[in-house]
């Protein structure tokens, strides 16, 4: 348990990414539209934002910057788009989300964003049932010419950059090779903003 993981000599660095990334529960008291009073459990997470962006690419068409990060929830190699979670400088300023969401790409592509387009400016909730976290997805667009500069990552983080042509993701995801919620759903939503899909 977290308690038993603590209670271990620890250093500082150890108990700050404890503090980060652990998990913690709330119980709550609403009431359900019926006006029923209601007493329910959830996790409580960070919220964070996820950034899908293309590059053009002459030789292999349009690119997906993406990230290949071992994830230790489900114990497997996922391809995803740059996330993260916002700092408390970011929390505190007028669009926390947003700036996470520039910070994040660059940090962890080298290469820097013009401007970003929200997809949901709400948030989507990752498990309306279990939990109160939410992502934010957004289309960024990356600032031209491409300059790429070196990734800038967290000592805890261990990832790779992967472009991919944007016809090899989506045959990913149709193959069900696509393992993060948010990378389908971002990609879903970007791809009806740039015209690559379809609403019908």
């Amino acid at each position: 348990t977290m308690a038993d993981y603590l209670a271990g000599e620890r250093s500082e660095q150890e108990r700050a990414d404890a503090e980060r990334f652990g998990p913690k529960s709330e119980v709550v008291q609403l009431k359900q539209p019926n006006g029923k009073p209601f007493v329910g459990f959830r996790s409580v997470g960070k919220n964070w934002a996820t950034v899908f962006a293309i590059v053009p690419s002459d030789e292999h068409g349009p690119l997906i910057p993406l990230v290949g990060e071992w994830k230790h929830g489900s114990e497997s190699l996922s391809l995803c788009m740059p996330s993260g979670v916002p700092t408390k400088a970011e929390l505190a300023g007028d669009d926390p989300m947003g700036a996470c969401a520039k910070r994040e790409f660059e940090e962890e592509t080298g290469m820097r964003l013009a401007s970003i387009t929200p997809l949901s400016p709400n948030g989507i909730p990752l498990s309306g049932r279990q939990s109160s976290t939410r992502y934010f997805p957004y289309l960024g667009h990356v600032a031209m010419p491409i300059q790429p500069g070196p990734s800038k990552l967290d000592d805890t983080e261990y990832l790779a950059l992967v472009l991919m042509p944007v016809e090899d993701w989506f045959e990913l995801m149709s193959r069900g090779k696509v393992y993060e919620d948010c990378a389908a759903s971002c990609t879903l939503l970007a791809g009806l903003n740039l015209g690559l899909l379809r609403a019908s």
